[in-house]
């Protein structure tokens, strides 16, 4: 438990610096940059929860994050939201998933791993392809790069090669898997408007790795 308070503490720290919400100044940063700051410090915190504490106290903490975003939308608590110009709920389809996830009580590396898709591949997405993307493409009106896109699958993949080195033996993640969840969580961030991809990723992730293990 001491572990997810400090991570949570830190996470909270981190936001706050970025935001300039005490200081009023904070890093000069973009927008989408100071977002994506908070947003992989969020996930990859709250990645590893599960191995210190219970489901319930994950639920607990996520629910009072997600009455939290939504406050913080409607009266502009924070800068980083406020000037982030598109229209996405991200933080709160991302607290409503990892809730979902979390009643789910998968395995806590399943948990971890669809943590880190939407935490570091999500993250690795949006950067690259406001950085660098050039090659456009827009499906349901949701504006992506395939920049961003193969940033998105090549970071999932590597997730994906890690991550299985210390799952247990009863879940059964062969090679085609490893390279199609990647893929298939690819598309969906595409594919998702308004942040609902932090919602549908974690939870293709642990559906498919669930059954992964109940197949093994």
């Amino acid at each position: 438990m001491l572990f997810v308070i400090i991570t949570g503490l830190f996470a909270v720290a981190v936001a706050l610096f970025v935001d300039g919400t005490i200081t009023k100044r904070g890093p000069k940063l973009k927008p989408e940059v100071s977002r994506k700051i908070v947003h992989v410090t969020n996930y990859t915190m709250i990645a590893f929860w599960p191995f210190f504490t219970s489901y319930k106290v994950v639920i607990a903490i996520e629910l009072v994050f997600l009455l939290i975003a939504i406050l913080a939308r409607k009266y502009h608590w924070t800068n980083t939201v406020s000037n982030v110009y598109r229209l996405t709920w991200g933080e709160q389809f991302g607290a409503l998933g990892t809730i979902v996830i979390a009643l789910m009580n998968p395995n806590p590396w399943i948990f971890a791993t669809a943590m880190l898709f939407v935490g570091l591949a999500d993250a690795a997405a949006a950067l690259v392809g406001k950085s660098i993307g050039k090659y456009k493409y827009m499906i349901f009106g949701n504006k992506k790069t395939l920049e961003g896109s193969t940033a998105f699958a090549l970071t999932a993949f590597l997730i994906m090669i890690v991550m299985v080195q210390f799952m247990p033996s009863d879940i059964s993640v062969s090679w085609p898997l490893i390279i199609l969840l990647p893929l298939a969580t690819t598309a969906i961030e595409g594919i998702s408007p308004f942040g609902l991809d932090n919602f549908l990723i974690p939870l293709v992730v642990v559906i498919v790795l669930n059954s992964a293990q109940l197949i093994s």
